[in-house]
């Protein structure tokens, strides 16, 4: 027997981190592992319940117990201390077992990095990030509006200052967690005479009254995370607002946008990885009675298995490479206020969203079409993964919007946001 005789003959999966061959630390790998322990636990059995339309309460839950929710608030506010890397690492993973109970902490973290670092000398935010990690409470974004879809660089509604504090009067077209959340990030313009990206954040308690989610969630895909357009008609406290008045839009871009954008690129890599897995896993196990072999013998097979391959390790390898280049800025003592002005960062977190869902888009299309007909019934992996994976390229900021960023800069024109 030769050195060769056992070379290349275990199945290699991508999918994993050392696939790309990316050097994570021990601690990332350590919240990597959680995550998987978790995910196959609470999260597998979890998906078909969300997928019914449930939302995931008790699978986050599950997530806060373990230490994994609050993964990246800083450890003297009660969090774990972990990088955006780390994030990345275990929303992907968590997403392979369940998409939904994925987005939904993916949101919650999101918005959870930018409470922790908008305003560190803010003894009551403090007060209250602390409270939110210890108590188990779940926040999100309220975001988008149906005048400027997702383009974040433009809101129509805005803030009203009232003696008693801010009169919040809007409609945010899509909320995840509506109606579960117990807190709701808020960007509006600062006053009616403000400029479209002159924006206030709030903080709004989501048992305010006043604050009502508008009807039920029946999306085709993502059916457990409750994203339902939410009405605000609230006066909120003084202390409710995040930050300087009309400072909103940096603190925004900065400290939610690259959580937001990588954490969206690993929920849908995540999602394209589950598929995948099925599809690697059916191609050894099918065997049609004609040509008495597995389908994985088929050379159209095995060219197919490579692309999707191929777009997975390479969109896993960006979405890392970014995601890291923010951890080690942050590390560093950079201020991501301060880093707002680079084209590249900016660029690089809109490629990274439209790499990772456009890769679940074409990866769940081959692997229903390499499944057949028996995948396209509902239930099975591949034909949730196929639903799930239609909403990635339409989350805010979308993939049409963010390739005209790109197409902007790339030729010389600034952001829409450096010229109203």
């Amino acid at each position: 027997m030769t050195v060769l005789d056992d070379f290349g003959a275990a199945p290699f999966r991508a999918g994993n981190i050392e696939s790309v061959g990316f050097p994570l630390t021990d601690d990332q790998r350590s919240w990597a592992r959680r995550a998987t322990t978790i995910g196959g636990d609470v999260l597998e059995p979890a998906a078909k319940t969300t997928d019914s339309g449930v939302y995931p309460n008790a699978a986050l839950r599950e997530l806060w117990s373990a230490g994994i929710l609050n993964m990246t608030v800083p450890k003297e506010s009660g969090g774990g201390g972990a990088d955006l890397l780390a994030q990345v690492v275990v929303t992907e993973t968590l997403a392979r077992h369940c998409a939904s109970t994925a987005l939904c902490f993916h949101m919650h973290e999101s918005a959870m990095q930018l409470l922790s670092r908008v305003d560190p000398g803010d003894a009551g935010l403090a007060a209250t990030v602390r409270s939110i990690v210890e108590d188990f409470r779940l926040c999100t974004y309220a975001t988008s509006e149906a005048g400027s879809g997702s383009h974040w660089w433009h809101m129509d509604q805005a803030a009203n200052r009232v003696p008693d504090g801010f009169h919040l009067k809007a409609t945010k077209s899509w909320a995840t967690s509506a109606g579960h959340a117990d807190y709701y990030v808020v960007p509006l313009r600062a006053n009616q005479h403000a400029g479209h990206n002159e924006l206030t954040l709030f903080l709004v308690r989501g048992n305010t009254s006043g604050v009502e989610p508008i009807g039920t969630w029946d999306g085709s895909g993502m059916r457990g995370n409750s994203s339902t357009p939410v009405r605000f008609d609230v006066v909120v406290p003084p202390s409710a607002r995040l930050g300087a008045s009309g400072y909103g839009f940096p603190l925004l871009f900065a400290y939610g946008l690259p959580a937001f954008q990588l954490g969206v690129a690993s929920v849908y890599l995540g999602v394209a990885q589950a598929a995948y897995d099925e599809t690697a896993t059916r191609m050894g196990t099918r065997v049609h009675t004609d040509l008495g072999r597995p389908k994985s013998h088929s050379e159209v097979v095995q060219r197919e298995v490579a692309e999707m391959r191929l777009r997975l390790d390479a969109t896993r390898a960006l979405l890392y490479v970014v995601a890291d280049n923010v951890s080690r800025r942050q590390r560093d003592g950079a201020d991501l206020v301060d880093l707002l002005g680079e084209s590249d960062l900016v660029l690089s977190l809109a490629q990274t969203k439209i790499a990772a869902t456009e890769t679940a888009l074409a990866i769940t299309d081959t692997a229903l079409r390499l499944c057949g007909g028996s995948a396209y019934k509902r239930g099975g992996v591949v034909e949730r993964c196929f639903r799930d994976a239609r909403a990635g390229t339409v989350m805010g900021p979308d993939n049409d919007s963010l390739k005209d960023l790109i197409g902007k800069r790339t030729l010389g024109i600034p952001f829409p946001w450096a010229t109203t």
